[in-house]
């Protein structure tokens, strides 16, 4: 794994289960190799105004992006 890649990873849920979702890896974290992530989603009704980014074909470095559809980005933080 490298920092840019799409991995899947355990997310705990509001439900209490845990389900392997989608991520991005922003940085690799020193002396660890453990990764700073952001999540990864296509359920764009679920978007939280002011919190979550979209990323669209409309954004200029879209094409460069190499993904393959509109994604919703989600910040996660861990407890």
């Amino acid at each position: 794994m490298k920092e840019a890649d799409i991995v899947l990873t355990p997310i705990p849920q509001t439900d209490g289960k845990i389900k392997n979702r989608p991520v991005i890896l922003l940085r690799e974290l020193p002396p660890y190799k453990d990764f700073l992530v952001c999540g990864v989603s296509t359920q764009l009704h679920q978007q939280v105004q002011g919190f979550d980014d979209i990323i669209s074909p409309s954004d200029p470095d879209f094409a460069a992006s190499g993904l393959p559809e509109i994604l919703g980005l989600k910040p996660l933080s861990s407890t």
